[in-house]
């Protein structure tokens, strides 16, 4: 793989609006994590994560502002891993400080990954994640036979870098103007950051996609569709006449040729009314039409 990195690069399409939301209450971070069989040694995973950045140097990255706009600039900061510790998703941007936009920690036998929005997105970061894991296996089995992961050497450092939002986004093709209801709103207070609870939910992926075959639809359209569903038995009959709606975050390198780190996706908005039908099945074939006719009217088109 060719490393030409730029020094600095403007924010991707998507990732603009996150330093100005970015707050206490609203970090912009997400994670990833990879559970082991075994306990994790710190001092090989830190070896992994300078491997992992050999191969990613982008990651190596701070967001400055600058008189018109926030840009990323290439940083030599050490990247140190370190044992968990504090609340999940905490805030990785500093306004004014020159810190990275991701960290990685350990607890037992997991490794957690997690990174600010506005440097990469789901795909990027499980890619990362992916890479990170499987230099772990090495330093700590030797002999172990990994194979590459994204051995194209014809992937520049620019590739990766690339805005795709900017090569494949056309502002001559129409938004849908037309107006929706407006959805129900789901009831009880947010909880602030610090009292944040995780839910972990484990499903069976063969089982969940051989469902989804049996219906005919993705894994995601019927994890939305389960969604909605669950959703509508929360809300009081008082408010069911409205429908419910979800925003769906589609990852957009599943129809455009980018192999692109940054930010690349797009939101899909859909929903139901359950005052029509609470039939699974047609519910399921409303959302599968929906998740169709959104992706053709989605505002990214080749040049």
């Amino acid at each position: 793989m060719k490393n030409e990195y730029a020094q600095w690069r403007k924010l991707d399409n998507a990732a603009l609006a996150f330093p100005a939301v970015t707050g206490k209450n609203d970090t912009r971070v997400f994670r990833f994590y990879c559970e082991l069989k075994e306990e994790i040694k710190e001092e090989n995973l830190q070896e992994a994560l300078e491997r992992t950045l050999e191969k990613y140097p982008l990651f190596r990255a701070v967001l400055r502002k600058g008189l018109f706009w926030f840009y990323l600039e290439r940083r030599d900061i050490p990247a140190v891993v370190k044992k968990e510790a504090g609340a999940p998703c905490s805030g990785l941007y500093i306004p004014d400080k020159k810190t990275l936009l991701f960290r990685v920690s350990y607890y037992k036998n997991r490794i957690n990954f997690e990174v600010f929005h506005a440097l990469t997105d789901g795909t990027g970061a499980m890619h990362f994640l992916m890479e990170l894991v499987k230099n772990y296996l090495q330093e700590t089995h030797p002999s172990a036979e990994l194979p590459e992961l994204f051995p194209d050497e014809n992937i520049t450092g620019r590739d990766m870098e690339e805005d795709s939002f900017s090569q494949y986004y056309s502002s001559d093709i129409p938004g849908n103007s037309e107006k929706k209801p407006r959805a129900v709103r789901l009831p009880g207070e947010r909880l602030l950051h610090e009292d944040m609870h995780i839910t972990e939910i484990v499903l069976p992926v063969k089982e969940l996609h051989a469902k989804a075959k049996e219906y005919g639809v993705s894994i995601t359209i019927l994890i939305t569709a389960m969604f909605l569903c669950s959703i509508h038995e929360e809300i009081p009959k008082s408010r069911q006449n409205r429908p419910i709606a979800l925003m769906v975050p589609v990852n957009l390198r599943n129809y455009f040729p980018s192999q692109s780190m940054a930010n690349f996706f797009g939101w899909i908005e859909v929903g139901h009314d359950f005052s029509q039908t609470s039939d699974f099945t047609e519910i399921l074939a409303h959302v599968k039409e929906q998740f169709a006719a959104e992706l053709v009217e989605e505002k990214i088109a080749r040049h």
